[in-house]
């Protein structure tokens, strides 16, 4: 199956080219909502395209990854979630990097953190990262679903 990962910054996107695929909606980062976030999962579900969604995490502290996960969660109560609640744990713009957060130990326990809360919440939950921070910063959570980022990679399919 084929789908998108989608924010603010890919602006009013036509999403009738994904009626019989999947998008992933980003909600926000740390406690910001994403602009467009709520208009993209109206758009889903008016086009009855099945959604998940996932929250870009700034948290450099355990008890931010508990922040985090209680944000999303209470932005996103009640709707009907068919491709995952994701846990986007990157350092893009270094502000892991600059607040002394780039620790295995660390990251890995913030992604363990957010997973145990929105799982308990009756969600299926993962970790989205790119294949490098799979094998250096988020150890010892192989339990967990992955989505794992191939920029620039295009896959298809017969």
């Amino acid at each position: 199956m084929y789908g998108i990962d989608i924010s603010e910054h890919n602006g009013e996107i036509d999403l009738t080219p994904y009626v019989g695929k999947f998008v992933i909606i980003r909600v926000g980062y740390w406690t910001t909502e994403d602009k467009m976030w709520r208009r993209n999962v109206a758009e889903c579900q008016r086009l009855g395209i099945p959604f998940g969604l996932y929250l870009y995490s700034y948290a450099t502290t355990v008890e931010d990854a508990e922040t985090e996960a209680n944000f999303f969660l209470q932005l996103t109560d009640g709707l009907d979630i068919k491709v995952g609640n994701w846990y986007d744990m990157e350092d893009a713009d270094g502000y892991k990097a600059n607040h002394g957060a780039m620790n295995a130990d660390l990251i890995s326990s913030m992604c363990r953190k957010f997973y145990s809360i929105v799982q308990a919440a009756g969600r299926y939950t993962g970790i989205y990262a790119s294949l490098s921070w799979f094998g250096t910063w988020i150890v010892d959570c192989d339990a967990y679903d992955k989505w794992v980022a191939s920029w620039g990679n295009i896959v298809t399919g017969k």
